[in-house]
């Protein structure tokens, strides 16, 4: 009985562990936000897709969304980068570089940290997946 037992449990943690991951890593909307200090912040929203072969994505979905033009991700050491042309107030348009580190990776609420550079604007992001 003790032998069942010890194999529907680990049964069950197998299949735990399989939910969680399924899917690709970076899939998903991410929360958080960046800046270039720890009390000059600002929020932000990333969605990224995956549809079976390319990772898409947009930055602060919504009437002003920004489409992610390149969105790679290493699966050697989970680095993460992202690029973005973003219109500025005067017209201009900044190109946004994000590189990132996934953390947590095995659970549903994996985060990414890293640094966030546009124009002259250097700071660091962090962001998680609820």
């Amino acid at each position: 009985m003790k032998g069942i037992l010890g194999v529907t449990v680990f049964s069950f943690a197998l299949a735990g562990i399989a939910a969680g991951q399924q899917g690709h890593p970076l899939d998903g909307a991410w929360y958080g936000d960046w800046g270039p200090s720890a009390t000059h912040r600002n929020a932000v929203v990333l969605v990224v897709e995956y549809d079976g072969e390319n990772l898409t994505g947009q930055l602060n979905p919504g009437p002003d969304a920004v489409p992610l033009d390149v969105v790679t991700m290493d699966h050697t050491d989970w680095t993460v980068h992202i690029e973005a042309d973003v219109r500025t107030f005067s017209g201009e348009i900044e190109r946004y570089l994000i590189n990132g580190q996934l953390e947590n990776l095995g659970l549903p609420n994996r985060s990414m940290t890293g640094t966030w550079t546009h124009g002259t604007s250097r700071g660091d992001f962090s962001v998680s997946r609820n």
